[in-house]
């Protein structure tokens, strides 16, 4: 999550306003995907958004072009993780060195 959250971190001097509220509402879908410490309360948030960013739906890409931010780059990182992350559940990968998966 790190990485994807790093990403859509603010640049507050070349930002518009708008920018930088589309970047939260991205950021806010990661960490409800991603955050490792949810209730379960928060376990059908976690699944719409791990769902929302799986899917390719008109509005992501809007949410993605409001954000500045390249849809089908959000999308390939999120698959990554997404599928990283069931691997490590499954026990396939216990070890696995983050420096082999940055652009």
């Amino acid at each position: 999550m790190g990485n994807l959250v790093s990403r859509v971190e603010y640049e507050v001097s070349k930002e518009q306003p708008e920018q930088k509220l589309w970047k939260a509402v991205l950021n806010q879908l990661f960490q409800d995907a991603f955050d490792n410490t949810y209730s379960d309360r928060n376990k059908g948030e976690k699944k719409h958004a791990i769902d929302y960013l799986k899917s390719m739906h008109q509005d992501y890409f809007r949410v993605c072009e409001y954000a500045g931010l390249d849809a089908n780059y959000v999308h390939r990182k999120v698959k990554q993780k997404i599928n990283m992350d069931n691997l490590k559940k499954l026990g396939v990968i216990w070890n696995y060195d983050k420096e082999k998966n940055n652009d």
